[in-house]
């Protein structure tokens, strides 16, 4: 369903979508300046002291120089540092107070002597952000109203009866906060304001993806052994692809056995390859084939899902930043792509307590531009690439609603609820229990789906994956959690010493430093992934949507935890490892990725963490679980 606003011509539905837009412009600096200022304190960016007034009011000041003051109000805190900003950030200069509005405000007052490109980079991500941030906020509110009187998962069970409705798609299209963490969410440097409403998910456009066949010889593929190349899969889930590759290529008198197929993003295909590839298209060493598959872009932006909850999702080459890179697929990715899943594959066969756990989306293949030719604005090879994933809808069973973890902190455009909230509203009403005692067992099965399968594939076989919002599936069934699906083999952590030995023969590439030799490296994966951006921010949203105690919640997480690390404990063969993992997650601080420091570093490909609180090691109020469990025995 593409987002109606009852204009005549695509130019007019453009300006009245701009002028809407313009209208939440000041929400969205808030938005994102509350998220930068809060960025900077947890990653310890800047100095500052914290008081509590005589009248209950709490606040943080920061001195960036002498003689001024930035003054940040808070609302509330949380046991992993987050906070609520409540108000406006001031700042007291020169005899006079005046409010902070926007992020580049707040960077130009905290860094006034600094003159750093890394700085004038960051302002321009934060003001892109901001736009883009406007967009998606005009996006949510033209899609409310157009569901009313029902629920969220009975909406999808409704809809999930056409082919090509996707529940999946539909859930990560109503993500409007993006990364919870990061204040470039909505950085999109590249794109038009016309480009970000055709192509970003909120907009719920259709993708037209742009199959280009590329000579073996100047291309590389990568699959998962013994299965089928990239190629293979696409011709057959899109037989017209074939036929119209046969009628070109009879015209141009070229073979087709010459040729792989990689899928390009049309905007890629329009501003990149047009462009650096002239040369192979005129040879005919490039032939974009008279047809486009038909697709739906995901939380990620430059991965698409067709309209087919069997065919294979494709993740597009896309030379647009987001966050802080832009998002354009490596050779390094592509091969190592298939042999990770490979990896997972072999360890779900040798370990059925994991493969009873977690699905792991295999990426089935890939491909990649390769030759000699060099470009120096940028790096051919990985503009003109592509890998293929498998459909998380593909083996659900009927009933079972895929979602992902990043939907349930957003507001569901069809209760208008946050729908972690509404699933824990529907529980406590279905169970005859407290909205409190409802919390507390989502939270506990949430928990339970989740995590038990990371720890074992952690302490076991030295895997670490990043399991974020983003990349997290929850296989609901009659609104419970029951599987966890995984995808993007991209962000993980591997402890050499650990792989098996089909595994040690060198096989994957570690230019994206994915292999290690510390063993807490794989925990600070865990940590920032599953803790803090994740966890973290489930219980954060339920928190401030129903007072809660954070405590209670977090006591769930901490239940779950040391369970099924007692449980490996009792096979001896694992039982150090075990005790190592449980030392470093029980220990006094858990770890943060520094998104911020990071990006001033130009260090984005490097994981830097730095230390923050950990909630396990805090307490809830007794007589509130006991409550909370009395209710649901």
């Amino acid at each position: 369903m593409t987002l109606s606003t009852g204009c005549h011509s695509e130019q007019d539905k453009y300006n009245r979508i701009q002028k809407l837009a313009n209208e939440k412009l000041k929400q969205s600096e808030t938005r994102i300046l509350n998220k930068l200022m809060q960025a900077m304190i947890r990653e310890g960016l800047i100095q500052y002291t914290y008081e509590t007034t005589e009248e209950n009011v709490k606040l943080i000041y920061i001195t960036p120089v002498k003689n001024v003051k930035i003054t940040v109000p808070i609302e509330n805190s949380y046991f992993l540092g987050q906070l609520d900003i409540g108000g406006r950030i001031t700042v007291k200069k020169e005899g006079s107070t005046t409010h902070i509005h926007t992020p580049t405000q707040l960077i130009k007052e905290l860094f006034p002597k600094v003159d750093s490109r890394q700085l004038e980079l960051l302002i321009n991500e934060l003001e892109d952000s901001v736009k883009n941030d406007a967009l998606a906020l005009t996006a949510e509110e033209l899609q409310k109203d157009l569901y009313s009187g029902i629920g969220t998962f009975e909406y999808l069970h409704r809809q999930s009866s056409n082919p090509e409705f996707s529940p999946l798609v539909f859930l990560e299209q109503s993500v409007i906060e993006g990364h919870t963490l990061h204040p470039c969410s909505k950085t999109r440097l590249g794109l038009t304001g016309e480009e970000v409403m055709k192509y970003a998910p909120e907009w719920r456009g259709e993708v037209n993806v742009q199959p280009v066949a590329i000579h073996k010889d100047i291309s590389s593929f990568s699959t998962v052994k013994g299965g089928p190349t990239m190629t293979e899969i696409l011709l057959k889930e899109y037989p017209a692809i074939e036929l119209g590759m046969k009628r070109q290529f009879k015209e141009l008198q070229k073979d087709l056995k010459d040729y792989e197929i990689i899928p390009v993003h049309p905007w890629q295909f329009e501003h990149i390859v047009k462009r650096y590839f002239n040369e192979e298209l005129k040879q005919g060493l490039l032939i974009p084939i008279d047809m486009t598959i038909s697709s739906q872009p995901l939380i990620s932006f430059r991965s698409l899902a067709p309209h087919n909850r069997r065919h294979h999702h494709l993740k597009t080459a896309l030379n647009v930043q987001m966050t802080s890179a832009k998002r354009i697929v490596s050779p390094t990715s592509v091969w190592n792509g298939p042999v990770i899943s490979e990896l997972l594959n072999i360890i779900c066969s040798q370990d059925p307590e994991i493969k009873e756990k977690i699905h792991f989306l295999s990426e089935c293949g890939g491909g990649h531009y390769r030759s000699h030719r060099r470009e120096t604005s940028i790096n051919l090879e990985k503009n003109l690439s592509a890998l293929i994933r498998e459909n998380p809808e593909k083996k659900l069973e009927k009933g079972q609603i895929a979602v992902p973890g990043a939907a349930l902190i957003n507001t569901s455009p069809v209760s208008e609820k946050v729908l972690s909230l509404e699933i824990i509203e529907k529980w406590s009403i279905e169970r005859n229990v407290s909205v409190e005692a409802a919390a507390v067992h989502f939270i506990h099965e949430y928990s339970n789906t989740l995590i038990p399968g990371l720890i074992h594939l952690i302490v076991k076989h030295g895997v670490s994956l990043e399991a974020h919002l983003q990349n997290a599936i929850m296989i609901f069934e009659n609104d419970c959690p029951k599987t966890l699906m995984i995808r993007d083999n991209g962000g993980i952590r591997i402890l050499k010493q650990r792989l098996p030995v089909q595994f040690q023969d060198g096989r994957i590439s570690n230019k994206t430093n994915l292999l290690t030799t510390e063993a807490v490296d794989l925990y600070k994966m865990f940590s920032h992934a599953v803790l803090h951006n994740h966890l973290g921010e489930i219980i954060v949203g339920i928190i401030r949507e129903t007072g809660i105690s954070e405590g209670l919640l977090w006591e769930q997480v901490t239940e779950v935890i040391q369970s099924t690390i007692d449980s490996i404990k009792e096979d001896a063969a694992h039982c150090k490892n075990a005790s190592q993992f449980e030392q470093e997650i029980f220990g006094p601080v858990t770890y943060l990725k520094s998104l911020i420091k990071m990006r001033l570093s130009d260090a984005f490909t490097e994981n830097v963490y730095i230390n923050a609180p950990n909630p396990l090691t805090r307490k809830g109020n007794t007589d509130e679980v006991t409550i909370c469990k009395n209710q649901l025995a």
